[in-house]
């Protein structure tokens, strides 16, 4: 059973503040200094829950949850606005989204068919590189379009490469587990 503390700790709290910040770059989307000082202070707050949860002793399922859930949540609703304001187009859209669509089908997939496995999931390198690439684009396309193809190979070979290592992780977890009975 989680525990309260699980849950509402300074690190949890930092991240949730990713959410209404999200909502609030998108009510500035006409004032590029105010949405870039915003995707700043995300970066920053993703940065500083982290490093906080490791440091207080705090980190907790929860967070490890939470944390990334926040992340997807959040450059997810960013691409999207990107589309519906016509600064990308359909296909670039699924590029810059693809790998965050799979691991959400992933987690479903593991949950339906290899719960009993009880594997213990964790950031990937390349999935931080992939999250970082994401904001890093998100925070050049709100100053300027000048590196655009730049940053979309970017995020593509970044997104491409956590996929396999998602998978390749995945695959030698189920590999070295015995099932545990539930």
């Amino acid at each position: 059973m989680m525990k309260t503390s699980d849950i509402i700790n300074l690190p949890n709290v930092i991240t949730f503040l990713r959410v209404p910040l999200a909502f609030l770059w998108l009510a500035y989307y006409q004032d590029h200094g105010i949405q870039l000082g915003i995707i700043v202070v995300i970066i920053l707050t993703d940065i500083i829950d982290g490093y906080l949860a490791r440091k207080l002793r705090r980190v907790t399922d929860f967070g490890k949850i939470f944390d990334p859930i926040c992340d997807k949540s959040i450059s997810l609703f960013a691409f999207f606005c990107f589309y519906f304001l016509g600064k990308i187009n359909g296909g670039q859209l699924f590029i810059f989204i693809a790998r965050d669509v799979f691991i959400f089908m992933a987690v479903i997939f593991y949950l339906l068919f290899f719960r009993k496995y009880k594997i213990k999931w964790r950031a990937r390198f390349l999935g931080k590189l992939t999250t970082a690439a994401q904001f890093l684009a998100i925070f050049a396309f709100t100053l300027s379009y000048d590196y655009f193809l730049e940053l979309f190979i970017l995020v593509f070979v970044f997104s491409f490469l956590s996929i396999m290592d998602y998978s390749l992780f995945f695959i030698s977890s189920l590999k070295k587990r015995e099932v545990v009975a539930e």
